[in-house]
């Protein structure tokens, strides 16, 4: 997988690489690679006549409505990386990395696919979904883009939204989004096409699980979303094992009050004692348990936390 973010480097590699001047490729952000960009993906990659094209994704850093709707919070799914390596396993050889401004949001949708699109990129051929628009107020539509890419002998296909079954559920980050907050991590793993996990790496906490008989590892993911707070079944990969895990993910109720407290990621890796402190750890929510509660006393809670771990061990799929 390369990875470009500068024009002129782009340029360089188009003189050293000649393969990167057939290019078929997907725009958008592609935030989860889910099931509906994985068919986006497949159309790249068995576009008519582009058996020997390059498979490209022509992305934007930051996400537009950070600088579009900057007053609108929103929150990565995933981390970049995680982009990368899905993309590369669904078949996506090279990302370019637009960087995305106001400025660069004002170029009209002629001037996008003119001097942007075609002079740097040449593809052979383009896939988009239906509802992809581009240049200044979303002015440019499938009509327009389908005219360039006749006037230029430039394959198009213009992928429908992606659904879960026959007037189903469309698959979306945001509907992804939405799951996540509510709990519903089947409706999550299907629509993603994997189960969602929450990457970090492990900091001293207060020691108060250690202490509960219940160590835990504290874990800073590397993104900003987070999915319903509560108690979920995970499984983390540490090394080459796969282990179970009970993880909690909110404001550690009986120790603090008040909701206005950063959230907190704890996860107590079951029968396993070694020491996690600044490793990074994968844990992959399977199932969500309850809701967070706020105990009455140490004991109560200590009472709790046994119980989730035995449903933690009992939990099948």
């Amino acid at each position: 997988m390369t990875v470009w973010s500068d024009l002129k480097d782009w340029s360089q590699s188009l003189q050293q690489n000649p393969a990167l001047r057939r290019v078929s490729m997907t725009i958008g952000n592609f935030d989860g690679v889910h099931r509906g960009h994985q068919e986006l993906i497949r159309h790249v990659l068995r576009a008519g006549g582009c058996s020997d094209c390059f498979p490209l994704l022509l992305t934007f850093q930051p996400h537009p409505v950070q600088v579009l709707a900057p007053d609108k919070k929103h929150t990565r799914l995933f981390h970049l990386q995680d982009q990368q390596e899905e993309l590369a396993r669904y078949g996506i050889r090279g990302i370019f990395r637009q960087a995305f401004s106001r400025q660069f949001s004002e170029m009209p949708a002629e001037e996008f696919l003119q001097d942007y699109i075609l002079k740097f990129f040449h593809p052979r051929h383009i896939v988009v979904g239906q509802d992809f628009s581009f240049g200044a107020g979303k002015q440019g539509r499938e009509r327009m883009l389908r005219e360039f890419c006749n006037e230029h002998r430039i394959g198009l296909d213009v992928v429908p939204p992606y659904s879960l079954a026959e007037g189903g559920a469309r698959v979306s980050t945001s509907a992804i989004r939405q799951a996540l907050s509510d709990g519903d991590l089947e409706t999550a793993r299907k629509m993603l096409g994997r189960r969602y996990y929450l990457q970090g790496i492990v900091e001293k906490g207060d020691g108060r699980g250690r202490t509960l008989g219940f160590a835990t590892a504290n874990i800073r993911p590397d993104v900003d979303f987070y999915p319903r707070t509560g108690v979920y079944v995970c499984q983390v990969e540490i090394g080459a094992e796969v282990r179970r895990a009970v993880m909690n993910v909110g404001l550690n109720k009986t120790f603090v009050e008040g909701d206005h407290h950063p959230i907190k990621v704890e996860a107590h890796v079951l029968d396993f004692g070694a020491d996690l402190y600044g490793r990074t750890l994968k844990v992959e929510l399977c199932h969500y348990l309850r809701e967070e509660k706020k105990f009455s006393s140490i004991e109560e809670l200590k009472t709790q936390i046994g119980k989730d771990v035995v449903a933690a061990k009992e939990w099948k799929e």
